[in-house]
């Protein structure tokens, strides 16, 4: 089996978190204002509760996202109502969640799309 496939398969989102956030925040420092605006899948709004955990709990506030990309894995970027922001990511039923809210890429996002 490929080794790729098997840290793919085998490690877990909090393991991998720091390393794709590296990667992602590499990929926006070196994109202009408007690539930003136009590389997301989405900027949406997402409600409290609208999904569950792994207990069927709906316990989450809700968030302004921008969905990098969608599936497994999948990768955004949340804004909170109290300023948080954070680096999420997800791989079919893992998540972890990391806080960027200090860092020179959220200052930019926070100027683009005034939140």
């Amino acid at each position: 089996m490929e080794r790729w496939l098997i840290n793919m398969t085998t490690q877990k989102c909090t393991d991998r978190i720091a390393t794709e956030w590296a990667r992602e925040k590499e990929r926006l420092n070196a994109m202009t204002d408007t690539e930003i605006r136009d590389y997301p899948l989405c900027f949406d709004h997402v409600e409290a509760d609208f999904f569950a955990n792994d207990r069927g709990e709906h316990t989450h506030e809700g968030y302004s996202r921008y969905q990098m990309s969608y599936g497994g894995p999948q990768d955004e970027i949340r804004f909170y109502n109290d300023n948080t922001v954070t680096y999420a990511f997800l791989d079919w039923g893992d998540g972890a969640e990391i806080d960027i809210t200090d860092e020179a890429i959220t200052k930019r996002f926070r100027k683009i799309y005034q939140v």
